[in-house]
């Protein structure tokens, strides 16, 4: 009896102990389940907060990307713009130095002709008075040459004309002296000869002197005329030296300068020795 008396306690009581224990593992087992489900409910929030800082991310890099590849475009457009303008300024800077180049050469090419046209000058007119002096040296040195012919043709003309005259008249002398000698007394004939003879005598010897003193004379006319024509020619030589010394007055261009010959010098007839009866 006792036993089943505890059997029927201790069945109940087993029972309910049974009944706890697996009402305790149910509640057990819900929040476990509710604690997985929690669990995995935040593991899928964390795993959606992920993906969408991770999505974030990718907008972001993304972003960044277009924001860098957009200043790399305009950097690089940037650059292209200031090389271009560099270039642009770099061909027009060496545009203006050729041109300031080719305008200097020119220039220079234009001083140089217009030096060289003046030497030219300069030495056409150096050369025009050279030929101009020497053709009036020339022609005063023939006028000398000319006149002083001339002169001393004038007296030898003279002294022969005059040696002539004499001669002649000694001859008329002599003829009359012959034709008055056959009429007188051979004494007187003899004597008249003598006389004759010493008169003959003293014409030739008084002609002869004249014919000396003729001589020195012109000798002394022409020394004197030499001398005059010497200092004629000094002055114009120095005339030629000072107008060769004298700057040369280049003209303007297009003026024609007008060369005045240089016209010879005639010398007087009083210096050139020659006197209007020797005309």
């Amino acid at each position: 009896m006792s036993q089943k008396v505890n059997l029927t306690v201790a069945l109940p009581l087993a029972l309910s102990s049974h009944q706890q224990q697996e009402e305790q593992q149910q509640q057990e087992s819900q929040e476990q389940e509710k604690h997985v489900e929690q669990q995995q409910q935040q593991e899928s929030q964390e795993k959606e907060q992920q993906e969408q800082q991770q999505q974030e991310s990718q907008e972001q890099e993304q972003h960044v990307e277009q924001q860098q590849q957009q200043e790399s475009q305009e950097q690089e457009k940037h650059v292209e713009q200031q090389q271009q303008q560099e270039s642009q300024e770099q061909e027009k800077h060496v545009e203006q130095q050729q041109q300031q180049q080719e305008s200097q050469e020119k220039e220079e090419q234009e001083q140089q002709q217009q030096q060289e046209s003046q030497e030219q000058e300069k030495h056409v007119e150096q050369q025009q008075q050279q030929q101009e002096s020497q053709e009036k040296e020339q022609h005063v040195e023939e006028q000398q040459q000319q006149e002083s012919q001339e002169q001393e043709k004038h007296v030898e003309q003279q002294q022969q004309q005059e040696s002539e005259e004499k001669e002649q008249h000694v001859e008329q002398q002599q003829q009359q002296q012959q034709k008055s000698q056959e009429k007188q007394q051979p004494v007187e004939q003899q004597q008249q000869q003598q006389q004759e003879s010493q008169k003959q005598d003293q014409p030739v010897e008084q002609l002869e002197q004249e014919k000396k003193v003729l001589g020195q004379q012109l000798d002394q006319e022409l020394a004197k005329k030499d001398e005059k024509l010497g200092k004629k020619g000094e002055q114009l030589l120095e005339q030629q030296e000072e107008s060769l010394k004298q700057p040369l007055l280049v003209p303007a261009p297009g003026h024609v300068q007008e060369n005045n010959p240089v016209q010879p010098e005639v010398l007087p007839a009083e210096e050139a020795g020659v006197s209007p009866k020797d005309k």
